[in-house]
């Protein structure tokens, strides 16, 4: 069975304007590692919390979705946390503290655990570059998420075998995937919300959005397609297939708040 190997920053999402405050549990590389548990690949989430009720809520989501918490680190301090407002079913992002998670830094047993992963996968947030050279030393392919930073990431991508970024409103989008692709990444994806996808690895894929009867909240949406876009690519289905089952998942998360279920967990 393949392993994907989530890493990076856990952040709490914090809705001031639901329910008079509610948190949810998130952070992309956990959201994207729950969408990809259950779908025929070992699954695993490496991040630093703090040792208050929301770190031991991280706890509780890894065992629900049958997640590798095993190099989760609880540190004695505050969980990230994202203060989140809902604009309509449109959430905004606020103030951002990055608590434990600030001085954080994959030691030599964490490189040598995501080192026997098959794909890893991190994102802009989780400032773990550094040791990017050394997680793909043993083979394994390193999957981005840029989000909306793409521009900002250059020196990154001959580090990176997949990359993910939103191309909602880039300019002369073909293009600019194409000179991504060739400063390095093997496969490069770019997510367009309500327009679908679009990838290129020589050639260009698209894929259509899957419309959701009853849109909730936004949040979390492109991480649930990246964790089935990557879970399907580990069991070697076809890019278009890829995309299909990526745009399902992202279409199903956009009927509840927060980016996963996740009652009881907190």
């Amino acid at each position: 069975m393949k392993k994907l190997g989530c890493f990076g920053s856990g952040c709490i999402d914090y809705y001031t304007n639901l329910q008079g405050g509610k948190a949810f549990i998130g952070g992309g590389p956990l959201n994207s590692a729950v969408h990809a548990s259950g779908k025929g690949i070992h699954t695993a989430f490496l991040s630093a919390v703090g040792n208050d009720a929301y770190g031991m809520g991280y706890q509780r989501v890894l065992e629900r979705y049958q997640i590798d918490g095993s190099r989760l680190h609880v540190l004695e301090g505050k969980s990230a946390l994202c203060e989140v407002t809902l604009d309509g079913n449109e959430r905004l992002l606020g103030d951002y503290e990055e608590g434990v998670y600030a001085s954080f830094s994959l030691d030599a047993e964490d490189i040598a655990f995501l080192q026997d992963c098959d794909m890893l996968l991190t994102d802009y947030w989780g400032h773990q570059e550094k040791h990017f050279h050394a997680l793909r030393q043993n083979g394994a392919k390193l999957a981005f998420d840029a989000a909306d930073r793409v521009g900002t990431v250059k020196e990154l991508l001959p580090e990176i075998d997949i990359l993910f970024f939103s191309g909602s409103g880039v300019e002369d989008l073909e293009n600019k995937m194409t000179g991504l692709y060739k400063s390095g990444p093997s496969l490069v994806v770019a997510t367009l919300g309500e327009n679908g996808s679009i990838t290129y690895d020589g050639c260009f894929t698209r894929g259509k959005a899957v419309p959701c009867k009853k849109v909730v909240d936004t949040l979390g949406a492109g991480d649930s397609f990246i964790g089935a876009f990557l879970a399907a690519y580990l069991n070697n289905e076809p890019v278009s297939v890829c995309l299909e089952k990526a745009a399902k998942e992202a279409s199903s998360t956009l009927a509840y708040y927060g980016a996963f279920p996740q009652e009881g967990c907190l």
